[in-house]
């Protein structure tokens, strides 16, 4: 039964009789496929193409405090991206300092108190030392990275890299880690220092990059060129660095006049990694370094690009104690009064505080 409503306004209920078509005629509105057709794909395409949906993007959302709290909680777990945190040694080799540069904090953090409550579940402080970092940054081990950043021309030592992590707390939390080539091809040339990587217990994957744009290089049977990588660079969630899949890095040789660039360039360094990697492993199965419980990870590629970072190194933790004490002196110096004469030789010239004393004793007993 449908209801109809009629030009009044009253509504009456009509019911609707069965109409008897002739044979092999159609009804007016029998231009769909057969109903008793398998085919629920072409009714399905039928109706699309009679009834096209345009798809509209959702700007805003305002029921979201209405959902279940249960709800909202799994959205809140899914909203982390993944970071990498950087991690800066100190520009001398007898120093153990380090700080940690990030992109930003985690939103989830700083919406509301019920998403901060929420996300402190999986985000803790760590990495942070009383004396060698006091700066520490929120870590999430399941989905965060640390990246031990190079100084941006070479120049540390192994054994600043090992005292440094030595100090570091919490490395146990680390899970996913990130290092340059060279970092292995010092624990294979310098026998007598311990490779860092066992500082790291629990580690389940490691990505071993290669700089691709740090400056012109020397390849043997090739000659001097200039590495880099195609695309824009993708540092929204790093600390500064870019890290781009070796399949983009490219070479192109200075002073030629074949200027087409080497698109091997990438799986050349690949290869490069592998062995470099495999003679670590080599070492560590037997038993070059003594007999340590280390579980290998997983290890990828990946090209480093380190042309945005400003700042490759840690600045000294005194640094800005100094520089503030040297702005509080200059104020304070700034805001002294200082006695002026326009009399006599010494014109515009500062008075010394005590006769500057004796001129204001002397104008009192003038006056009495």
């Amino acid at each position: 039964m449908d209801h109809q409503i009629d030009r009044k306004g009253s509504s009456s209920v009509l019911e609707h009789e069965p109409v008897e078509h002739p044979e092999g005629s159609k009804s007016p509105s029998m231009d769909v496929p057969n109903a008793d057709s398998t085919d629920t794909a072409a009714i399905g395409a039928h109706n699309a193409s009679r009834c096209p949906i345009t798809p509209r993007r959702l700007k805003k959302f305002a029921l979201f405090s209405k959902l279940p709290i249960e709800l909202r909680f799994k959205i809140w777990n899914l909203s982390p991206e993944h970071r990498t945190i950087e991690m800066r040694f100190a520009n001398n080799c007898r120093s153990t300092q380090y700080d940690l540069v990030f992109s930003r904090v985690p939103a989830v953090l700083h919406v509301h108190q019920e998403s901060r409550i929420e996300g402190l579940r999986s985000y803790n402080l760590l990495f942070g030392h009383k004396k060698q970092c006091r700066q520490p940054v929120y870590f999430n081990p399941e989905i965060d990275r640390l990246h031990l950043r190079d100084l941006k021309w070479g120049g540390m030592h192994p054994k600043q890299v090992a005292a440094t992590l030595q100090l570091m707390p919490n490395k146990e939390d680390v899970r996913h880690l990130s290092i340059k080539r060279e970092w292995l091809d010092w624990a294979n040339s310098e026998g007598e220092v311990r490779p860092f990587l066992f500082l790291f217990p629990n580690l389940e994957q490691l990505r071993v990059c290669f700089a691709i744009t740090e400056r012109d290089l020397y390849h043997t049977g090739v000659g001097y060129g200039q590495a880099k990588h195609t695309g824009r660079c993708k540092k929204s969630n790093t600390g500064g660095s870019c890290f781009t899949p070796l399949r983009d890095a490219q070479f192109t040789k200075l002073g030629s006049h074949d200027t087409e660039p080497d698109t091997e360039y990438g799986d050349k360094q690949r290869k490069g990694s592998r062995r470099v990697i495999r003679a670590f492993l080599k070492r560590h199965k037997g038993g070059f370094w003594g007999n340590i419980d280390w579980k290998q990870p997983a290890v990828i590629h990946a090209g480093l690009c380190v042309k945005n970072v400003q700042t490759s190194h840690c600045p000294p933790l005194g640094l800005g104690r100094a520089k503030a004490k040297r702005d509080a002196e200059a104020a304070k110096t700034l805001a002294a009064p200082q006695g002026v004469t326009m009399s006599g030789e010494g014109v515009g010239q500062s008075k010394p505080e005590s006769e500057v004393k004796d001129n204001e004793e002397n104008n009192l007993e003038d006056d009495d």
